[in-house]
């Protein structure tokens, strides 16, 4: 029915902890990926769990924020109905984000599992398949995305291609030129 994009990955998530622990941003990968959480229900948690994940789940607040927008757009253009959301790729490996999510929607958000046309491609099982296969698709639907502006041809008006000499010769010239042409007639 209709596609949206939102900038946002583990690139965002990697330069908060980056910026907060001043570490390199590679580092900051690996740390994302090594013990990266989100924690829903903060009992029985410390001071630098409850740090970490507060520095990340305001980075997801973002995607939050702007996912819901998407679905209100979406809701309101289309009156359609969500009755769940589903993830896919790196960042849904994320403990906690299915639940920290469905808290910021109000929607149920569960990562997916299998692809109802292609049950052959099983997520669950291999966490490098699901990032690799997820980016893939996500390109591939990014490319069946209908344009809703025609492209801008930047070549018109002050950008458009012109002889640079005969601009310069005008502008040298031109009065001279135009009291020739006044004498003339």
């Amino acid at each position: 029915l209709d596609l949206r994009t939102i900038d946002w990955g583990g690139k965002n998530l990697a330069e908060a902890i980056s910026k907060k622990y001043k570490m390199h941003y590679v580092e900051a990968l690996k740390e994302l990926q090594k013990k990266a959480f989100l924690i829903v229900d903060e009992t029985d948690t410390t001071k630098d769990q409850k740090t970490f994940s507060n520095l990340l789940k305001k980075q997801v607040d973002d995607l939050g924020h702007e996912l819901n927008l998407c679905l209100l757009n979406l809701q309101s253009d289309l009156n359609l109905h969500f009755r769940s959301v589903s993830t896919l790729g790196g960042v849904s490996q994320l403990r906690g984000l299915g639940a920290y999510l469905t808290q910021k929607l109000e929607i149920p958000v569960n990562r997916i599992q299998r692809l109802a046309h292609h049950p052959q491609l099983d997520f669950s099982n291999n966490s490098f398949k699901e990032t690799t296969c997820g980016i893939a698709i996500g390109l591939a639907v990014e490319g069946a995305r209908k344009a809703k502006a025609p492209p801008i041809n930047f070549l018109k008006g002050e950008f458009a291609r012109k002889s640079q000499s005969m601009e310069f010769f005008w502008e040298k010239w031109g009065h001279s030129l135009k009291v020739v042409g006044v004498g003339f007639l």
